[in-house]
C-alpha cells in the first residue's frame, strides 16, 4: 500500500495553488480485472485526500520484523520520513526543493 502511495506522490510532489481544478491521475484502489479500462481523473487535491487516506491505513501495518531485507521495502523509519515528508508538503504548499534543510 504505502509503495503505491509514494509511486504516485513522486508523480507530482508539489501542491500549487490551483490543485482544486487542475487534473489528477486515475487513483487505481482496487485490482483490475479488465484490459484497459476506462477511469476517472479527480483533481489534484483528490489524490492527496486519497494519499492520506491510505497513509493512515498503511502506516500502522508496517512492522519491521516482517522483513529479512528492509532495505527493498518500507521499514517503520522509512515509512514515516515519508509521512513527514508528504504532510510537510501538503501543509506548506512550496515546493519541495525550496524547503529549508
Amino acid at each position: 500500500m504505502l509503495t503505491s502511495v509514494w509511486s504516485i506522490f513522486s508523480l507530482r510532489p508539489t501542491i500549487p495553488n490551483t490543485s482544486s481544478s487542475d487534473l489528477g491521475i486515475p487513483y487505481i484502489t482496487r485490482p483490475e480485472e479488465e484490459m484497459n479500462p476506462q477511469r476517472q481523473r479527480g483533481t489534484v487535491a483528490q489524490v492527496y485526500q486519497q494519499i492520506a487516506a491510505d497513509l493512515e491505513k498503511g502506516l500502522p501495518l508496517i512492522d519491521d520484523s516482517y522483513y529479512q531485507m528492509p532495505k527493498y521495502h518500507f521499514n517503520k523509519k522509512a515509512a514515516y520520513a515519508f509521512a513527514a515528508r508528504f504532510i510537510s508538503i501538503i501543509n506548506s504548499g512550496k515546493r519541495p526543493w525550496m524547503q529549508p534543510m
